[in-house]
């Protein structure tokens, strides 16, 4: 079966027949993101960002040594800045807890802080930044730069007490190594004192201490091979036995001034660095300096309250074109016949509209009674034209619906054969059959009406006919043509209103086949070569042949008999059945070959706009001459 791929023009006419519900989903969902957008909570951001400074002082270093540990100084400072006791100091500088509050009210604002403060370091640098959130704007700045002025100030305090336990650390050193000074410089005193000594183990020693020296320096450049390399350690190796060969007191003495030499230079390097300490004790320079103070916020970093609406704006859109598809989907309605004509690529070749039934005036929408078939085809046959009014809605419908398939199925020299299903059943295509062959004899045509649905036939009720020998008698070859066509007189004979039938003009010209017996398998008979046979005999005889046939898509038989026709009328029911399956029934039937060549909108409401030029329900207005009460 071929499928219909929409074009272009159909997504344009989709949206224009949808734009209200374009233009309702953008302005919904752009009035509700300005309203969202405003009830938020607006949030504010504020930054400032600290130093980490390097100690380049030897106490300084002295106390990056005595305090060292494996961690990374910025990363542990930046963890300091969220830490409990920090934000606890900052929360009582800025008064929002006082220092006598509960300990509940203290861990809430704490928590509460520690929420809205986030830390992160700049990339290779030794700068922290420290940024606020808070719906207040002025609020996010003061917490910053109460944050960082807080730890400023931690940092200085920390500082100071690690110098300080610097200094009192090298000032007790400073006197322990004092006293073993003394204490050496007493015995070298008392030695000297009670032995005469001359100090060769002294110059010996530091002799030898020397060429060790240079031996390891000139070995790290040569080899042991080296002459030099053979010399120094020939002059080691002598000093090693001249020294070996000193008294005892020699090298008593040179031990005691060894270890006065010793206990000099340390005493002289601790008190540089006691020094020093007081000296960091007292300048108070902390490591920790303030880069940038954070400014109050002109605006709120979050909602972005333009980009929400333009959101908004487009999300409606989106949604707008998606409602606008699936509603077209879903709606069975038609609204305009240019909609019916670009959907189904078919022209609209009558409109014919809604009248109620005389039991649905009486009881209304909610309480419509069941209506039994005698009784729908009683309803059905109050709507024949030849119960109608001459100048009625109803029969000037059926006119132009006449005019229309004459003008454009008519031929001169010889009959055609017009197929009129619908998509499914009860969509009037018996009544549609029944008016449009009286509507043509009207106009003088010879036309013949064929009930072709031998499943459910009712066109010979509609006529008050029997059912008798018909279309299945012909195709078994029981009867001849001649003796199966009813003609005036038996519509006359079947009409309870004769005398109504009688006043319309060239109804002679009017002939009904029944479609007879029923038989157990249709589809033989349609397609048959008996059915081919009638058709043309039938064309020889009638301008118009009329062949009523069962609904398209539950009964296989209209795509048997449809590519035997010139043409294939549709009759839709508006609101009945969804317009996909109108689109199916015409691709079913164009797949076996039939020329589907328009539809009949049936059953139109006055509340359906069906455009400017189709609108039939003002008809009245120009059809009939107005009473005298009206003149």
């Amino acid at each position: 079966m071929p499928q219909y791929e929409l074009n272009f023009y159909d997504y344009w006419r989709i949206l224009k027949k949808r734009k209200w519900v374009i233009v309702i989903s953008t302005l919904g969902i752009f009035v509700a993101a300005i309203i969202y957008t405003k009830r938020l909570t607006p949030v504010y951001k504020a930054t400032s960002s600290v130093k980490i400074q390097e100690r380049q002082t030897v106490a300084g270093l002295l106390v990056e040594y005595l305090s060292w540990t494996s961690a990374d100084p910025i990363a542990t400072s930046a963890s300091l800045l969220t830490s409990q006791g920090m934000l606890e100091k900052v929360a009582l500088e800025l008064n929002l807890v006082k220092s006598d509050s509960p300990k509940t009210e203290i861990y809430k604002v704490i928590n509460t802080l520690k929420g809205s403060i986030k830390t992160e370091r700049i990339k290779d640098t030794n700068i922290i930044e420290i940024t606020i959130t808070s719906d207040k704007a002025k609020e996010a700045a003061d917490i910053a730069n109460k944050v960082a002025v807080v730890f400023v100030k931690e940092s200085l305090l920390e500082k100071a007490k690690q110098v300080r336990q610097v200094r009192e650390f090298v000032e007790s050193q400073l006197k322990t190594i004092g006293d073993k000074l003394k204490e050496a410089e007493e015995k070298l005193k008392q030695f000297r004192q009670g032995e005469e000594v001359t100090g060769i183990a002294v110059q010996l020693q530091n002799s030898l201490a020397d060429l060790n020296v240079k031996l390891e320096n000139l070995l790290a450049k040569t080899t042991e091979k080296h002459p030099q390399v053979i010399m120094f350690k020939d002059e080691i190796k002598q000093l090693e036995e001249r020294l070996s060969k000193v008294p005892e007191k020699e090298l008593e003495f040179a031990r005691l001034t060894r270890d006065v030499n010793i206990y000099e230079k340390t005493y002289t390097m601790l008190k540089e660095k006691y020094e020093e300490a007081r000296i960091a004790e007292v300048e108070k320079v902390g490591d920790v300096s303030i880069v940038n103070s954070a400014d109050v916020p002109g605006s709120p970093s979050w909602p972005n309250k333009r980009l929400n609406v333009m959101l908004g704006g487009l999300t409606g859109l989106m949604l707008g074109f998606i409602l606008a598809f699936v509603t077209e989907q879903l709606d069975t309605s038609i609204s305009t016949i240019e909609d019916v004509e670009g959907f189904i690529k078919l022209p609209v070749l009558g409109v014919i509209p809604y009248l109620e039934r005389e039991k649905e005036k009486r009881k209304g929408f909610l309480h419509r009674e069941h209506i039994s078939r005698s009784e729908e085809i009683e309803n059905m046959r109050t709507k024949l034209l030849t119960r109608s009014e001459k100048q009625s809605t109803l029969a000037e419908s059926y006119n132009i619906l006449e005019t229309n398939v004459c003008s454009n199925f008519l031929d001169k020299e010889k009959g055609r054969a017009i197929l009129i299903t619908s998509t499914a059943p009860k969509e009037g295509k018996s009544l549609t059959v029944a008016n449009l062959g009286i509507a043509i004899a009207q106009r003088g045509h010879r036309v013949i009406i064929i009930d072709g649905d031998l499943r459910r036939p009712i066109l010979y009720k509609l006529f008050g006919l029997e059912r008798g020998s018909g279309l299945t008698d012909i195709l078994s070859g029981k009867v001849s043509l001649n003796n199966a066509v009813r003609k005036f007189t038996d519509i006359l004979m079947g009409s309870k209103d004769w005398g109504e039938v009688l006043k319309v003009p060239s109804l002679n010209k009017l002939h009904i086949l029944t479609c007879g017996q029923l038989h157990v398998h249709p589809p033989a008979l349609l397609g048959s070569q008996q059915m081919n046979s009638l058709l043309e005999e039938l064309k020889a005889n009638y301008d118009i042949i009329l062949f009523d046939s069962p609904p398209v898509l539950p009964i296989t038989d209209a795509s048997i008999i449809g590519p035997k026709m010139d043409a294939v009328i549709l009759i839709y029911q508006v609101g009945k059945t969804s317009r996909s399956a109108l689109l199916r029934s015409k691709m079913q039937l164009e797949s076996v070959g039939a020329k589907v060549r328009g539809v009949v909108l049936n059953c139109i409401t006055p509340q359906a706009e069906m455009g400017r030029s189709y609108y039939y329900y003002n008809y009245r207005y120009y059809g009939k001459e107005p009473k005298k009460s009206e003149a």
